[in-house]
């Protein structure tokens, strides 16, 4: 037997062995350039150049795909990860993250933009209401919530 590896960050591989083997997971998501949520921490991509050129909210969800970067869709598309979640006893934190600062991204609307479309999301998953966790270090997020 070999020495076991964990998978990358926020691959689909890591989200799903921390749903069938703890009590669930935590990502950050974030709204890239075509409107769609991925699961991404750091504001930019690596790389070279220029950081507007890195952004995640200014890059497509195809470019970002090329880079590794998973798109939410296609976390709530994976059998696996979806039915430990709706049996219940399991949890996921999901973690809004606001653009940086030069992408020049008003806040209180994209927070809006991603609060929908992940509600709507979640709402079709049929998952347990209390295993759903959205959280948000940004002030920001607070009118968007009231609303």
């Amino acid at each position: 037997m070999g020495n076991w590896e964990p998978p990358k960050e926020n691959s689909l591989e890591a989200l799903n062995h921390g749903m069938s083997f703890s009590d669930g997971v935590e990502f950050d998501l974030r709204m890239d350039s075509d409107g769609e949520l991925v699961i991404y921490h750091d504001e930019f991509v690596p790389g070279e150049g220029k950081l507007t050129e890195r952004l995640i909210e200014l890059l497509g969800t195809d470019e970002l795909r090329k880079k590794g970067i998973m798109a939410l869709e296609d976390l709530f598309g994976n059998r696996d990860f979806i039915s430990n979640w709706q049996s219940g006893g399991k949890t996921v934190d999901i973690e809004i993250k606001g653009p940086h600062p030069k992408a020049k991204i008003g806040l209180v609307d994209h927070f809006a933009s991603m609060m929908a479309k992940l509600d709507m999301m979640v709402e079709d998953l049929g998952v347990p209401d209390k295993s759903v966790i959205v959280s948000s270090f940004s002030p920001k997020i607070i009118p968007v919530v009231k609303s």
